[in-house]
């Protein structure tokens, strides 16, 4: 009988984290990206995927909103994430 042994890794459970927001009709997520996790905590940057779903008459469209920001803590990545996603939709209006 073979086994597979697995070595156990710790989860960073900020990455998990993600915050939603309606701002003018549009819904906005933003996740903390999985990319953002090293093994070195002292250089870690989080960074944020931000997805943005615009409401139209015949449906709806999610646009994925590019950034190359990054943040110290996650939750400076989650806010940051917010303030861009914001930033893009104001300049769609």
């Amino acid at each position: 009988m073979s086994t597979t042994q697995y070595k156990a890794s710790a989860v960073d459970h900020a990455i998990m984290e993600s915050r939603r927001e309606v701002y003018k009709g549009w819904k906005i997520l933003v996740e903390i990206s999985g990319a953002s996790r090293y093994e070195d905590a002292a250089v870690c940057m989080y960074a944020p995927r931000i997805v943005v779903t615009e409401q139209l008459s015949i449906g709806f469209r999610e646009l994925d909103v590019a950034t190359e920001h990054s943040f110290l803590t996650p939750a400076q990545c989650l806010q940051g994430g917010m303030m861009i996603a914001r930033d893009f939709i104001d300049r769609r209006g």
